[in-house]
């Protein structure tokens, strides 16, 4: 039996960490979760907390000494072959992960003021067509008023 793991956590955009460890900690939706080498082929729900990596060997006692911790906000974690691999929207060491955060909300308060720029844009261009239309239907309305007795002498 082999006497560690292969723990590979992933992003959409990156690969934050890919070690080889002797045992690992997850927070499942179920609770929290060790993973030992030789653990059965397993698949998890993570919720948002801390994922713990450790070396040394958790088997008989043995000293465990953390080498890595992760915040992870949600994902999943695929137990195969020696192997774990968590799967997650958003994941960075937690002395990372407020600076990630702001730097999110930030991203996402430019694309709304971008957004309401263009709606209000778009506001403005369905108000000046409006106007348009009520013009060109007053103008209409103005010609044929002028054109009536021309019709009746007909």
């Amino acid at each position: 039996m082999a006497k560690t793991l292969r723990l590979q956590v992933m992003t959409p955009d990156k690969t934050i960490f890919d070690e080889e460890v002797g045992f690992v900690l997850l927070r499942t939706s179920k609770g929290d979760m060790g993973v030992l080498p030789g653990h059965e082929p397993y698949a998890a729900l993570l919720a948002h907390g801390r994922a713990r990596a450790f070396a040394g060997s958790a088997a008989r006692g043995g000293a465990l000494e953390q080498v890595a911790d992760f915040e992870v906000r949600g994902g999943f974690a695929v137990i195969e072959g020696g192997k774990v691999a968590i799967l997650t929207g958003l994941a960075g060491r937690p002395e990372e992960m407020e600076a990630l955060l702001a730097g999110m909300e930030e991203a996402r308060a430019q694309r709304r003021e971008r957004e309401d720029a263009a709606n209000l844009e778009m506001r403005r261009a369905e108000e000046a067509l409006r106007r348009a239309l009520v013009h060109t239907e007053v103008s209409a309305d103005t010609i044929l008023q002028g054109q009536e007795g021309q019709f009746e002498a007909m």
